[in-house]
């Protein structure tokens, strides 16, 4: 596998992500990013918030309060719900692991193949 491929998963994913975020300013949506690095050991794919994203309306940053967006314990605003209905995604809590899953499904069984034929390993980080 190419760094080029397995950079397109983690965009792949990051784009997964952030559709499921939920919306208020959309500031969460636009801080998704996915990024791979090529180490001695082989590849590592980071899919998360991208450091330094700050929230529009209250300059807070966004690493600060994604984590509980993801844990949950809200109910879904007007924004999140109009998300909602133009999505094939469940929008709200637990965004991470249902990104995780959808990109393993869709990307992972490949990736661990290619990788293992190129003598490389990839890991979750």
């Amino acid at each position: 596998m190419t760094l080029q491929t397995a950079r397109k998963i983690a965009e792949d994913g990051a784009r997964v992500m952030a559709a499921m975020v939920p919306r208020d300013t959309g500031s969460l949506e636009e801080s998704i990013e996915g990024a791979v690095e090529k180490t001695k050991d082989g590849l590592i794919m980071r899919i998360g918030v991208r450091e330094g994203a700050v929230n529009s309306k209250t300059q807070r940053p966004v690493d600060k309060y994604a984590p509980a967006m993801n844990k949950g314990g809200y109910k879904l605003g007007i924004r999140s719900i109009e998300k909602q209905s133009a999505s094939q995604f469940k929008i709200g809590s637990g965004y991470v692991g249902r990104s995780r899953e959808w990109l393993r499904r869709h990307w992972m069984d490949k990736l661990r193949n290619d990788l293992s034929k190129a003598g490389l390993k990839g890991r979750w980080r």
